[in-house]
């Protein structure tokens, strides 16, 4: 089993310290560590906007720290436990470098080093790694947006226009008509930076993604493969039936089912994110 710890995460360029949860395996850790990075908006390292919620990344934490991995998470300024103002973009980033070099001086967090990003963060993720390519070895980059701004806002508040009204049973099917209209509208846009990289990585999506449609995985694998350049170790697994947090499920929830601490993330996901940093970095 895992246990988790809180850690301040000082900022050396601002006055505020990050409040960060160290999750550590019950035996001495082989590596790899995996950095889990907060995702966007009031999002908390738990995966939360608020303090209610199934704490996604937590669930994520806590399962690989029970298969051996040690994991670290943390709240982002003005977010969670981190007091302070929401931070710009520029300073998030120089935020995100800090708790990466302010790790080397945690024994609980052996190299080699894998980022991981849900959703925007996972753009972060493949940033860290062309910014800090000697510290990240590996990227796990879940449900990745891949789309521009406009045209991944449209396609959740089509489906969720669409869903909010429709019968259960036709959940899946509206999702996969919606995925298929997205792909023959919505060219490449965001993840310049993942063409940069050379460092394992590692894409999982759900097709039951409501928020970010998978093709979006589907299409940042064929750019890989049609540029020939990237990681040239680049795992892609989609799950069916899975939404954005990697939830086995079959129909739309609306923010306030959303919020329920009773959703669990699906043990399939868990195991393609274990089997694949136990093949890639397993050093025992």
């Amino acid at each position: 089993m895992s246990a988790t710890f809180t850690i301040a995460l000082p900022l050396p360029h601002a006055a505020t310290a990050l409040q960060g949860r160290l999750t550590v395996a019950e035996r001495e850790p082989q590596g790899p560590s995996v950095f889990i990075l907060p995702g966007s908006g009031l999002s908390d390292g738990d995966g939360n906007d608020s303090d209610i919620g199934f704490a996604p990344l937590a669930q994520i934490a806590i399962a690989l720290g029970n298969a051996g991995f040690n994991s670290l998470r943390f709240d982002r300024r003005g977010t969670g436990a981190t007091g302070g103002d929401i931070a710009s973009p520029a300073e998030e980033l120089q935020d995100f470098l800090a708790v990466l070099d302010a790790a080397e001086t945690l024994p609980e967090l052996p190299r080699p080093w894998v980022v991981l990003g849900l959703g925007e963060a996972a753009a972060w993720a493949g940033l860290l790694a062309t910014r800090r390519a000697e510290k990240v070895d590996g990227l796990i980059l879940v449900s990745p947006p891949t789309g521009a701004v406009g045209d991944m806002f449209r396609y959740r508040q089509d489906a969720e226009d669409a869903l909010a009204t429709a019968p259960v049973e036709k959940h899946r099917a509206i999702v996969q008509e919606l995925t298929d209209n997205y792909a023959a509208s919505s060219p490449l846009f965001m993840f310049k930076p993942i063409f940069e990289i050379a460092c394992p990585t590692l894409a999982i999506h759900g097709d039951m993604d409501w928020i970010c449609p998978v093709h979006c995985s589907r299409q940042l694998s064929a750019e890989l493969e049609r540029r020939g350049s990237g990681p040239q170790d680049w795992t892609y697994c989609e799950l069916t039936g899975v939404d954005r947090w990697l939830i086995a499920t079959q129909q739309w929830r609306s923010l306030a089912e959303q919020l329920q601490p009773h959703w669990r993330i699906d043990p399939a996901a868990v195991d393609i994110l274990v089997d694949w940093l136990s093949r890639k970095f397993r050093t025992e």
